[in-house]
């Protein structure tokens, strides 16, 4: 069963357009459902969490499926129809769109000239991602900018000062919306 929480924090996402496609929505309600609870959602859960019908978000599931963003995650009763159905899961804890968009940075920074580019989840938040350059090694402002401009997400620098090795950089990535 789904919370009421879960209802009110897809809601949001919703009302404030952070997603802009049916498959965008409903790939997000799996990730925030998953990171949550830990459980995958059957087709109706989808369907009554974000008011698509049906048969869009059959559709919308199998075209994810396809795109090998979720996999299936057994089986669980249907509270309607006390049927057994299956349920997804994306394909792991990292937002399988974040891998997408991580690996357009990438290609990004390698064709900019760096090295040992490394991504890793911020704060042990799942949907808190940050990339860092060598030993932390500072980015150009200009780079920094052609990443926002070439992908739909911001580079935010933070640093701190290490005694030992100086300035210590990395970046938090954060998706910008459309």
């Amino acid at each position: 069963m789904v919370t009421e929480t879960s209802r009110k924090a897809y809601k949001e996402l919703n009302e404030d357009g952070v997603c802009k496609t049916q498959k965008e929505k409903i790939m997000r309600v799996i990730n925030i459902h998953y990171n949550t609870h830990g459980k995958g959602l059957s087709n109706r859960e989808i369907a009554n969490l974000t008011n698509f019908e049906i048969n869009a978000v059959s559709g919308r599931v199998n075209d994810l499926k396809k795109d090998g963003l979720i996999e299936l995650s057994g089986k669980k009763k249907d509270v309607d129809t006390h049927k057994d159905v299956q349920v997804v899961i994306p394909v792991d804890n990292v937002d399988a769109m974040q891998k997408d968009a991580e690996g357009k940075i990438k290609l990004l920074l390698t064709m900019y000239g760096y090295k040992d580019i490394a991504f890793k989840t911020h704060n042990n938040i799942p949907n808190e991602r940050s990339l860092t350059i060598g030993y932390f090694k500072p980015m150009k402002e200009d780079d920094i900018i052609k990443i926002s401009n070439n992908t739909h997400n911001m580079l935010e620098e933070m640093s701190v000062w290490d005694d030992d090795a100086g300035r210590k950089y990395w970046y938090i990535i954060k998706e910008q919306e459309l």
